[in-house]
Formats: structure tokens, sequence, C-alpha cells
């Protein structure tokens, strides 16, 4: 019988008086009392499965870098750009410096400016991030520069350009509204103090994706879409975790640039399309790690999110790696009753049902060597009998050891080396168990997963 009839906090419905006796408990249950045979250490390894079930986690991926095609800042609909040269994108310097041709209603022009870099240091919330990047904040800076124009055959002018600049909460598109005004001119019909409205925005280069990771093994792979530019990426590595599980590192992942030969003179990673390096993020909360990486000179802010917590730990999948398995005795007390073992999850518990005296179970046919015993409710199982000693059938180490009653499936074996496998000893079979999923065991007998009431 499944647990999905009762909720975590809530006690289950129960007649506290018969379930320390599991010959008594299993008629009031209507289910058989199984004498479980003598299990050997050869039995146990040489029937173990070679590999584990596909067992894969999703999180999300969103990188944003201060790369942006200024170029734009120039066009409008009678403006086409024939050459367009940046030397100085302003990533140190916070000055962007341009120049280039282009056709102004099919006039040949050439022109130069200079002007505010979009990013700036300005930390609204103090967390160390540049609002800049945080897409999830407001931004607005403003920008102010000059630009001068040569029009082939009509003359020279210059102009002082003036702007704001915002993204709003929820976007990583910039509006850009600005005023041209004119400063010098010996163009014929264009004079000083002459101004021009121009509103349009611009996306800076992004990458959005997943992070697809096997907590197994502690390894990735990573894809994502550019956005800002055109394109996408991919790796695949490995992941590790800080040590008190403040943060977290991938050895490798995928970054978008500008990928334009002639920006290679001012850094040659901007000579290319993709770029790759290691990542080490720190930890925020409500599972979402971000930091600024900086990957060969230009710097990204990284943010992951992964929203797998099946557990219920309140700490994302991939922070928790391999758990060291405790016994019973260890569990966490949630209060009501409820409890939390690392190796099993959730479980609903009367305190009145434990006994030490294992003298009643062996002899109605259960296991010699335990010590703890009684019916459980379990989050995903429903109810289930547990027998728990430290010996270990499998003999590959100290840990606990459990055989574990199932109504309608007969008893299962894991202990602190074999789980999340599970022996069935009606079957001679091995299952192994993943909470996450609606079907949380895969049957080796079947080769498939299965529900945990299917036989």
């Amino acid at each position: 019988m499944s647990g999905s009839g009762t909720s975590l906090g809530q006690s289950p419905s129960s007649n506290s008086s018969v379930w320390t006796d599991l010959s008594y408990a299993a008629a009031t249950l209507n289910v058989p009392v199984e004498t479980v045979a003598t299990l050997s250490t050869s039995t146990l390894l040489n029937s173990l499965p070679s590999s584990t079930p596909d067992v894969q986690r999703t999180s999300s991926i969103e990188i944003y870098s201060p790369l942006i095609d200024y170029s734009a800042l120039f066009a409008s609909d009678d403006v086409e750009i024939i050459d367009y040269q940046v030397s100085d994108l302003g990533l140190s310097s916070g000055k962007v410096r341009v120049n280039g041709a282009m056709r102004v209603q099919g006039v040949y022009t050439t022109f130069n400016g200079e002007f505010n870099s979009f990013t700036t240091s300005q930390d609204t919330n103090g967390n160390g991030i540049p609002d800049y990047y945080e897409k999830n904040l407001y931004y607005g800076m403003k920008m102010s520069g000059t630009a001068s124009y040569s029009m082939q055959g009509y003359g020279d002018f210059s102009a002082n350009l003036s702007a704001n600049v915002y993204k709003n909460t929820g976007q990583y598109r910039f509006i850009l509204d600005e005023t041209v005004t004119i400063q010098s001119s010996n163009i014929d019909g264009l004079y000083p103090g002459e101004t021009e409205f121009v509103s349009l925005s611009i996306t800076p280069i992004h990458a959005t994706g997943t992070i697809t990771y096997d907590p197994q093994n502690s390894t990735y792979s990573c894809n994502v879409y550019y956005q800002g530019t055109s394109g996408s990426s991919s790796t695949s590595g490995s992941y590790s975790v800080g040590s008190s599980g403040e943060s977290i590192s991938f050895s490798s992942l995928p970054f978008p640039s500008m990928g334009n030969s002639a920006f290679s003179n001012l850094l040659p990673a901007l000579g290319q399309k993709n770029l790759y390096g290691l990542a080490t993020l720190p930890y925020k909360g409500s599972g979402n790690f971000n930091g600024m990486v900086n990957i060969q000179g230009v710097p990204y802010f990284v943010s992951i999110t992964d929203p797998n917590d099946i557990d219920g730990n309140g700490r994302p999948n991939i922070l928790d790696g391999e758990k060291k398995i405790k016994s019973f005795s260890e569990a966490s007390s949630l209060g009501g009753g409820w409890r939390y073992s690392d190796w099993l999850g959730y479980y609903w518990i009367n305190p009145n049902w434990q006994t030490t005296d294992s003298s009643a179970l062996n002899h109605v046919g259960g296991l010699a060597n335990d010590s703890f015993y009684c019916w459980i409710y379990h989050s995903v199982f429903g109810w289930i009998y547990v027998t728990s000693s430290q010996y270990q059938v499998s003999g590959l180490g100290n840990g606990f050891s459990a055989w574990i009653y199932f109504p309608g499936h007969g008893w299962r074996y894991t202990d602190g080396m074999l789980f999340p496998f599970l022996y069935e000893h009606t079957k001679s079979s091995w299952l192994y168990f993943d909470s996450s999923t609606s079907n949380a065991l895969y049957d080796y007998s079947l080769g498939k997963w299965k529900g945990v009431d299917d036989n």
C-alpha cells in the first residue's frame, strides 16, 4: 500500500496497541508473516546489477555578459552600417570608443564616438553583483558622450550624446532614450543646437539553458542558447561541492562571446564565438547559485537554479552529493511523530511501537541480529515493517542493514553499502529506489520503472 493517503505532518490512522507484535500486526493488517531465508554474501553480490538506471536531474542556467553591439547606437531607418570598429569596449576603462563608416540617406559617412559604458558598479541590494547583470532587478543609468561625422560631399558635424539607459525587472534588454544635440556643423541646413530624439533597445549578449546532472557520479552536461547574438553551445564534465556545501564548481561551462575577429586586438576572447571555463559559484539559498566569473578577461554573471529537493532537506539535490548512510537511530525528528532518514526518506513512527527486545520477533519467524524493529508509515510506500541491525549480509563494510517487509510484496533487504538498491527476496532480484519519480522503483527483473504498489 503506498503512502499517498497521508501528508507529512499528519498522523496516519492506527491502533498503536497492536504493532509491537509482528504476527499480531500482520493478522490485523491481513498480510502474511514470511520467514526470510538466510542469504549469503555471494548470493547478493553475484546478483547485484552492474549499472544503475538513468537517474538525472535538471537545473536552469543563465549567463549574462557586458558585451554589446554598440553599432546599434548609430543605426536608424535611413542608416546603413558599412564598417564598425571598437577601440575600447569599456570593460575596464568604463568608456566605449568606436569608429566606422555608414551610409546616411545614401551618403557615405565616417564617424567616431566616445561614451559611457552601460555597465556601472551600482549594487542596490548590496549582494556584490552589479545591478546591470541581475535580470530580476531594475537598472538605470545616465549615458553621455560625443560623436563626430564626416559626410562625403557635404561636410562635417559633431554632436553631444545623452541618454537614459534602463532595463525593466525580468528583462535583459536595455531601452535607450537618446538625445543627439548638434555642437558644430559646416553642413548647410544643419545647425548647432538642433536636436534629434532616438529611442531604441539593445540586448547584451547572454545565454540561457539547462544543466542536467547525475548526482550519483557528480557529472553533468550543459546546453545553452545564445541571445543578443546567434548560436548555441554545450559542454559536459564533472562538478564538486565545497567542503561545507557553501559552493559548487563546474569543470567547464560555455560562455557566449562576440565572435568578431576585428575585436581580437582588444581582447583575443572577443574574436571567438564560444568560450569555455571553470566556474565556482557560491550557494545563495532557495536552490540558487550565482556569482561573477572572469573568462579570458571577460566578466560574466552566472546564475544556476536547481529546483530539485527530493529528500526535502531544504537544499538542492546537486549539493547533497553522495550521502553518508546512517542508522534508524540517527534519523532526524521533525515533530508529530515524523522523522527523516537520509537513506529512507520521510516516515512516521509512534515511539510506543518500538522495542529493543527482538526475541518475540525472532520467535515468530523474523531474522536474527535485529536491534530495531517496528511498523512505520513511509511517505512513499505507506505501512512497512522494518527490522534493522548493524549486521550486513553484503559484508561490504560497517553500517546499517535492514530487512523491510512490504505488504503484498514480501521482504526486501538493503544495507549501508547497497542502498538505494533493494534485494527482493520473493523474486531473487533487485530493485532501485528513486523517490523523485512517480514510478519510484526500477525493477531489474522487468527492465523498467514501476509504481511502489505494482508487482
